[in-house]
């Protein structure tokens, strides 16, 4: 419960620091509709139900736009909150690493308002970086250079893997596959003119710097998530505010009427309905299986807990942030795949345990998990049962398995989760 409530207060302190400001360059409006749109997508994925660092990544990073987006020099109080704002980043999430291109631009920038200011914040965090590279060791400069070379093929892989995040920020408000994909058409296309108008009014802020640095951080770095967009997705539903109310606009410039200031709010007010919608959809959404707090959940993580003193542990569940948090078990999710597919994931990611969990309270995406032991029954090992769940040792194979498997879309299931 206490996890809980502080990622509660996360969200909304979040969604309060990027309204403040997003609403100084953009109308209050479409300010609330780009804060709006990011909460939401961020709570339908779970973002405050699961131990993740997002959510607090993104406080302390729109706090140090607040306050490093300043049209007065920088103070001597102001470099020293904004270089404490910046160990803060990177002590939440080491991809705050990238306040620091994006900091050195902004003081090349703005060199004539804020002077050198800027650069000491700047030397601070590299002489610091420099101490703890020297004390700890470094995993990813050894690596970094093949990733540099490796750039062009990981962008195509980026565009493919985050189309899905971008979807999620634009919300499934329909609840029906054809309108929602042509509702995803529409509102990229919003979102990329509006955006023009977004950066164009941000222009050359510490917001502007920072996605720059970000957007060239997920290129050259391994992982790619989703939820590495969550702390800028109150610029894409902003946009497509913008967006919105820019064709709006321009249709009224076409044919003019006596109300101008009512075709902005039309817009604003659009975009507000798809909101609600996507909200009342969501509202009306099963209530997920709560897998803590229970008997059978307590036996499980104490379970696995022995399975991970026993030896090298990773599983697959559908929760996996919640199982690592109360077993200690690496574990990933599970696919959008058909349950062939599952099991070229648990050989190509060398996992060991399998977690099965009862239909009746499993989604989707569980309940093909569960039918993998199943299909494939001679490799795996049942070594723990309880009313609502089992767990599976697989069993090492010769050669990994491969066959052929389908995509699946998680939003819209197949009618049988169970023959898949």
């Amino acid at each position: 419960m206490v996890l809980r409530l502080f990622m509660l207060a996360s969200a909304v302190a979040f969604g309060w620091v990027a309204w403040r400001r997003l609403a100084r360059d953009l109308p209050a409006p479409a300010a609330a509709v780009g804060v709006g749109f990011a909460l939401l997508s961020i709570e339908i994925q779970g973002g405050t139900m699961a131990p993740v660092s997002d959510l607090l990544f993104g406080v302390v990073l729109w706090v140090l736009f607040l306050v490093a987006d300043s049209d007065e020099r920088w103070s001597a109080r102001r470099t020293v909150v904004v270089i404490a704002l910046g160990f803060a980043l990177v002590s939440v999430r080491l991809a705050g690493a990238a306040i620091g291109p994006a900091l050195f631009l902004f003081g090349v920038i703005h060199w004539h308002r804020h002077g050198t200011r800027p650069f000491v914040g700047l030397a601070t965090w590299g002489a610091a970086a420099l101490v703890a590279f020297t004390l700890v060791h470094n995993p990813y400069g050894s690596s970094l250079s093949h990733h540099l070379r490796d750039a062009e093929r990981k962008l195509h892989f980026l565009v493919a893997a985050y189309r899905y995040a971008l979807f999620d920020a634009e919300l499934y408000p329909f609840g029906r596959k054809a309108l929602d994909q042509a509702w995803h058409i529409l509102a990229t296309v919003l979102m990329l003119t509006g955006g023009i108008t977004v950066l164009r009014r941000l222009r050359c802020s510490l917001v502007t710097c920072f996605l720059v640095a970000y957007a060239i951080m997920l290129v050259v770095v391994r992982q790619s998530d989703g939820r590495f967009l969550w702390p800028m997705l109150p610029l894409v539903g902003a946009a497509i505010a913008v967006g919105l109310t820019n064709v709006v606009a321009f249709l009224h410039q076409r044919n003019p009427g006596p109300h101008p200031p009512a075709f902005s709010r039309l817009a604003v007010g659009l975009s507000a309905v798809l909101l609600l919608m996507a909200l009342g959809r969501e509202l009306g959404a099963t209530r997920p299986f709560a897998i803590t707090g229970t008997p059978d959940s307590d036996a499980l993580y104490a379970f696995l807990r022995v399975e991970r003193a026993r030896g090298l542990a990773r599983a697959m569940y559908y929760n996996p942030r919640v199982l690592t948090l109360y077993s200690g078990v690496p574990a990933m999710g599970v696919l959008d795949r058909t349950t062939p597919g599952q099991m070229m994931a648990i050989d190509e990611e060398h996992l060991t345990h399998v977690v099965w969990q009862r239909r009746d309270v499993s989604n989707c995406l569980q309940r093909i998990l569960n039918a993998v032991p199943e299909r494939y029954p001679g490799r795996f090992d049942l070594v723990f049962e309880n009313r609502t769940f089992r767990v599976y040792r697989v069993r090492a194979a010769a050669t990994p398995f491969v066959a052929p498997y389908a995509a699946l879309d998680w939003r819209y299931p197949p009618t049988n989760c169970d023959a898949t």
